[in-house]
């Protein structure tokens, strides 16, 4: 019996959707490939710390992901930048500290920043974390009185978009066994 709003019969309706969702989850998936191949270059944490007695020292977490292939080859580049002259022109500000930590598939490292590297107490900085993406779990900034990190950043859109085509298209088959 065909469907008179659409013209369709509910069987061909359930295999368009199908259809649908199976090419939304393949350009999503080729998508967040895409975005993977080249983000050495992700923002992975980017916060304003103020470097005083009671903060210092400044430390940077990065958590690894295990299954990084080329340890040698993968970084994170920590930048801290004087927090007024990147508010006003982040493409232009000047570098105070740069710095790189190599890859430990499956750890994390931490590295602690202060007046021993150059930072001046009573200064504001900008600290900007960079890696790629999909070989950092996660990335984090925080003080020596924050009690934890100040951001947490990292996370896939990938995974994100693949799970949602995964509940589409569960949703769309339960739906399409209940019309029939």
């Amino acid at each position: 019996m065909a469907n008179t709003r659409l013209g369709i019969s509910p069987g061909t309706a359930y295999t368009l959707i199908v259809a649908w969702a199976v090419i939304v989850l393949a350009l999503g998936v080729g998508m967040a490939a895409v975005a993977s191949a080249d983000n050495a270059g992700d923002e992975l944490a980017n916060e304003t710390v103020n470097l005083t007695n009671e903060t210092e020292p400044i430390t940077v977490g990065v958590e690894w992901n295990e299954t990084i292939t080329d340890e040698t080859n993968e970084t994170a580049d920590i930048t801290f930048y004087n927090a007024s002259e990147y508010e006003s022109d982040p493409a232009n500000a000047t570098a105070v500290i740069s710095d790189s930590v190599y890859a430990d598939a499956g750890n994390t490292s931490e590295v602690d920043y202060g007046e021993s590297d150059g930072l001046v107490n009573g200064t504001q900085y900008r600290v900007v974390v960079t890696g790629t993406d999909a070989e950092i779990d996660d990335a984090w900034i925080s003080t020596a009185n924050s009690g934890g990190a100040l951001f947490g950043g990292s996370s896939s859109g990938g995974a994100l978009v693949g799970g949602v085509a995964v509940i589409a298209v569960v949703a769309i088959a339960i739906y399409g066994r209940g019309s029939e």
